[in-house]
C-alpha cells in the first residue's frame, strides 16, 4: 500500500511539472515563450525545435492553418507528450503542400505548358510533387511520368532535379484556378523512432507521402484526426506513396481511434515492413470512418525472423474502396477494403471484426497468396462483419509486367467462405447508414456484432446499447449526431 501511495504521488508530481505550449499561426510569434495563449508560438518549425518533456502538451489554435512537417518528440513511460488543439472552430489544419495560386507563380514554357518557378519545401529540400489540389478540392491534377505526357488540362510532371512542376493549362493556372496546392513528398507528421506520444484533434491534408508515417514506433495514440488527399509521390516507377497512417517495421502498442480518412492514394490504415527480426504487436484500429481510399486496411510483414501478432481492426465503417482520385491514375489499380500482399513473417491473432465494408471498385479482400495462407483461420479471425460488396475475394494469380500490376481472379461470397472458413457469422446486407455514417434503427448491423476491444463508439457511446455489439463505428442510439 505504501508503494502504491508513493507511485501515485510521483505521478501527480511529474504531471505538476508539465507545461502546456500554445501555437497560433495568425497572432503568434516564435520569439514568444509559448506558455500562454497571449504568448503563443507561430510555426511548426518552432515546435520542432522546442525542448519538451513527458507530460507536456503542444496545442494548436483551431481555425488556423499550419504549413510544414511536424516532427514530434517522445514522452516517457509515465507520461506521453501530446499534440492537440485549443479554442473553438474547425480543427487546426496541417498542410503538407505549398500554395501556387498566383499568376506570378507560373511561367509559360510552351503551348499550354506552364512551369513553376520553384517547388522547394519549406526546408529548401527538393522533393517530388505527388498531387495538385485545385479550388479547395473541387478537382485534382493528374501526375504523369514524363514531360511528353503533359497533354491535357491538369496533367503535370514533377522534375525533382530542377525543383519545378510543369502542368498543362489552357491559360495561366493562376487565372484558371482560384486556388492551387502542390502536395510534396514528406509525411505531414513523421513519427519515426517516436514513442509515448499522443496526436489528436488535427486535420491533415495535401501531402505526396503519408499523413502520419514512420518506422520503429511504440505507445503512440492517434485519435480524432482527419486525413484527406494523401499521397501521390513516387516511391519507385510502379509504387506511389501514400497511406493515412502507416506503422512501418518495428511497431507495438499503438492505436488509431475515431479518425476520418478520405481520398487516400493507397491505404487508409496499415502496419507493414521488411526489417529483419521486426516485431509488430498490440496495434489497434477502432471506430474509424474510412472513405474513398484504394485500400481501407493493408497488412504485410516480410523480414527474416519477423513476427506479427495481436493486431485488431474493429468497429470501423469502410466505404467506397477505390472510388477516389487516385484509382484511375494508378498503374496498379487494385481496390479492396482489406489488402494482404503476402506475409512471410510468423503471424497470429489478427482480428478483423464488427466492421462495415460497403462498395468496392475491386473486391472486398485482396489476397496476394494463391494458397490463401494469409487467411488461415488459426492466424487470422474475420467475423461479424457486414460485407456489402459485389466481388468478395481477389486472389493474385500472376503479375502483368507491361501494365504493370497484379493479375487477379475474382470469387464470390460463397467461394470465399467455403475456402477460407472465415466470416461465418458475417452478413452481406446494405448497412443502411445515414449521411453522417450512423446506422439506423432498421440496419442489419444493430446487435449483429460481437464483443470487441472497442468498448465505446465514435462519439463515446458505451457498447453495447442493445443485446449485442453493433457493427460499424456507431452504436445505434436515437437520436444521434457527431457534428
Amino acid at each position: 500500500m505504501k508503494q502504491l501511495t508513493t507511485l501515485i504521488a510521483l505521478f501527480f508530481y511529474l504531471n505538476s511539472l508539465a507545461t502546456t505550449y500554445y501555437v497560433d499561426a495568425s497572432t503568434g510569434l516564435d520569439s514568444n515563450n509559448g506558455t500562454t495563449i497571449a504568448t503563443a508560438w507561430k510555426s511548426i518549425a518552432k515546435v520542432n525545435s522546442a525542448v519538451l518533456k513527458g507530460g507536456d502538451f503542444v496545442l494548436f489554435a483551431r481555425g488556423q492553418t499550419y504549413r510544414g512537417n511536424l516532427i514530434p518528440k517522445s514522452g516517457t513511460a509515465s507520461a506521453n507528450i501530446s499534440y492537440g488543439a485549443y479554442g473553438s472552430g474547425n480543427k487546426p489544419l496541417f498542410l503538407g503542400s505549398i500554395s501556387r495560386k498566383l499568376t506570378g507563380d507560373w511561367i509559360n514554357v510552351g503551348t499550354n505548358l506552364w512551369k513553376t518557378s520553384n517547388i522547394a519545401t519549406i526546408g529548401g529540400e527538393a522533393v517530388d510533387a505527388g498531387n495538385l489540389i485545385f479550388n479547395n478540392e473541387a478537382s485534382v491534377g493528374w501526375k504523369v511520368s514524363s514531360l511528353s505526357l503533359v497533354t491535357g488540362q491538369g496533367r503535370f510532371y514533377s522534375d525533382v532535379a530542377s525543383k519545378t512542376v510543369t502542368m498543362y493549362s489552357e491559360g495561366n493556372p493562376g487565372l484558371v484556378y482560384s486556388n492551387i496546392e502542390i502536395a510534396l513528398c514528406q509525411h505531414i507528421i513523421n513519427e519515426s523512432d517516436k514513442s509515448y506520444l499522443t496526436i489528436e484533434n488535427l486535420d491533415l491534408r495535401y501531402t505526396g507521402a503519408h499523413g502520419i508515417g514512420g518506422s520503429n514506433t511504440h505507445h503512440i495514440i492517434i485519435r480524432d484526426v482527419d486525413f484527406s488527399y494523401i499521397g501521390g509521390s513516387y516511391l519507385n516507377n510502379i509504387t506511389r506513396y501514400g497511406n493515412g497512417v502507416e506503422f512501418y517495421d518495428a511497431a507495438h502498442d499503438n492505436s488509431v481511434d475515431r479518425c476520418i480518412f478520405n481520398q487516400i492514394y493507397d491505404a487508409a490504415l496499415t502496419n507493414q515492413g521488411d526489417q529483419v527480426n521486426c516485431q509488430q504487436y498490440n496495434i489497434y484500429y477502432r471506430n474509424n470512418i474510412i472513405r474513398s481510399s484504394e485500400y481501407s486496411f493493408e497488412l504485410w510483414l516480410r523480414g527474416t525472423g519477423a513476427s506479427l501478432h495481436d493486431i485488431y481492426f474493429e468497429n470501423n465503417t469502410c466505404l467506397d474502396a477505390g472510388v477516389c482520385w487516385a484509382h484511375e491514375q494508378r498503374v496498379d489499380p487494385n481496390a479492396s477494403h482489406l489488402s494482404f500482399w503476402g506475409t512471410w513473417a510468423t503471424f497470429s491473432n489478427i482480428v478483423i471484426r464488427n466492421n462495415i465494408f460497403s462498395n468496392s471498385v475491386g473486391a472486398g479482400i485482396f489476397e496476394g497468396k494463391t494458397n490463401l495462407a494469409d487467411l488461415n483461420t488459426s492466424k487470422v479471425i474475420l467475423n461479424n462483419n457486414d460485407w456489402y460488396v459485389t466481388n468478395m475475394l481477389a486472389v493474385m494469380t500472376g503479375w502483368d509486367s507491361v501494365k504493370p500490376g497484379p493479375i487477379n481472379t475474382y470469387y464470390n461470397w460463397n467461394y470465399y467462405r467455403s475456402n477460407t472458413k472465415q466470416d461465418v457469422n458475417s452478413i452481406t446486407s446494405n448497412p443502411l447508414i445515414t449521411s453522417e455514417f450512423v446506422i439506423t434503427s432498421k440496419s442489419p448491423c444493430v446487435n449483429a456484432g460481437t464483443v470487441s476491444t472497442a468498448t465505446t463508439d465514435y462519439i463515446g457511446t458505451s457498447r453495447p446499447q442493445g443485446n449485442g455489439w453493433d457493427i460499424g463505428a456507431f452504436e445505434f442510439k436515437s437520436p444521434v449526431s457527431f457534428k
